[in-house]
């Protein structure tokens, strides 16, 4: 899903922001920066899924402990 949002930000700023406007050709300069744009997209996605998913795991862990300890309230 995530992969798939990164290509869809993507096109739209191809869309947008590089002539000819609202097209999907462009200058081959550009595809430096398109791939550029991919890939610090996907990598940023994986890291904070990464992250969100330790966080979940760690507040596992503190309410396990909690319940284990009985000072839970």
């Amino acid at each position: 899903m995530w992969i798939l949002i990164s290509f869809l930000a993507v096109i739209s700023f191809n869309l947008f922001f590089t002539k000819p406007y609202f097209s999907l050709s462009s200058s081959p300069v550009y595809l430096l920066t398109f791939f550029l744009m991919l890939l610090v997209s996907i990598i940023s996605n994986y890291w904070t899924l990464k992250l969100k998913h330790q966080v979940q795991y760690n507040s596992n862990r503190v309410y396990q402990t909690e319940v284990l300890l009985g000072s839970y309230s």
